[in-house]
């Protein structure tokens, strides 16, 4: 109780430009508890050398289950979740608001996949717990993105729908060398069964080295894929940003699939909280 107690307190207010003035005099919140949350558990694991952390740490279609243990000891923690299920049970564990009624109630599912994550992000309002985020540029830590497979996407049942993450941090990447555009390389932390850039690939010099995932571990002169993983980490993943606007992304650093917004739309959202249980303001933050 005393560590979730001190892990509150550092939830952050934020001043935000809304789409519309809150109907009411309700304030607003902008916690990112469930990023220290998740940062506690994906650290922890990741510590532990591949392949051992393949014990502890493992994307699957299986009943959820992620275990916070004793921080500092990796081997008292656990994931076995996939995108949308890992980011679902990191709610469940950091905010009491986060229960089986609220999940059914914003997102049709006690257990909601990642384009039910886009759904409601898309139209959110105060009372689902997200602000909708206009614009790449104010991603921050805790946000949350959510990837809708419009043509059909790749992974097993459920999660072909899309994938959903959780913002780390970010920063500008001439990605395409294409003046008209803008990229921003953005760390995750998800769940995935396909780590962000090919380690199996990357070569000395490669710009997955500076991006790198860490479920995937580059053995120079190999050719085998014996190195890459899956379960919860870090990676980055690359937007395209046209007039303030996502217009697509690549996967990793040194993948040259381009992912368009037309075929996978993205939505991203910040969690919001409020003074007033009445408030079902719908709100876009731009800056």
């Amino acid at each position: 109780m005393l560590r979730k107690a001190l892990i509150a307190g550092l939830s952050t207010v934020a001043a935000a430009a809304l789409s519309a003035a809150p109907a009411n005099a309700a304030s607003y919140t902008y916690p990112d508890t469930h990023y220290v949350e998740a940062d506690e558990l994906v650290s922890n694991l990741n510590s532990i050398a591949w392949p051992s952390q393949e014990t502890y740490n493992t994307y699957s279609n299986s009943t959820p289950l992620l275990t916070w243990g004793t921080n500092g000891t990796p081997t008292s923690y656990r994931n076995r979740s996939r995108c949308a299920s890992f980011v679902t049970e990191v709610f469940k564990h950091t905010f009491s608001w986060a229960t089986p009624s609220y999940f059914q109630t914003s997102f049709g599912s006690t257990s909601p996949f990642a384009a039910d994550y886009y759904n409601t992000i898309k139209t959110a309002s105060v009372s689902d717990h997200f602000a909708r985020i206009g614009s790449v540029s104010i991603l921050r830590r805790g946000d949350i993105i959510a990837i809708k497979y419009n043509d059909g996407g790749s992974g097993g049942s459920g999660e072909a729908t899309g994938h959903v993450m959780i913002v780390q941090d970010k920063h500008q990447y001439d990605r395409d060398g294409d003046p008209d555009t803008t990229e921003w390389a953005v760390r995750v932390v998800d769940s995935t069964s396909n780590p962000h850039g090919a380690a199996e690939t990357a070569q000395p010099g490669s710009p997955y080295l500076s991006y790198p995932d860490t479920r995937s571990v580059p053995v120079f002169g190999s050719a085998g894929d014996d190195e890459e993983y899956n379960g919860a980490g870090r990676g980055w993943i690359f937007i395209q940003v046209v007039n303030n606007r996502a217009t697509g992304y690549w996967w990793g650093a040194n993948e040259n699939t381009f992912y368009s917004v037309a075929n996978r739309p993205m939505a991203m959202g910040r969690v919001v909280e409020s003074t007033s249980s009445q408030t079902d303001q719908v709100m876009e933050l731009n800056q």
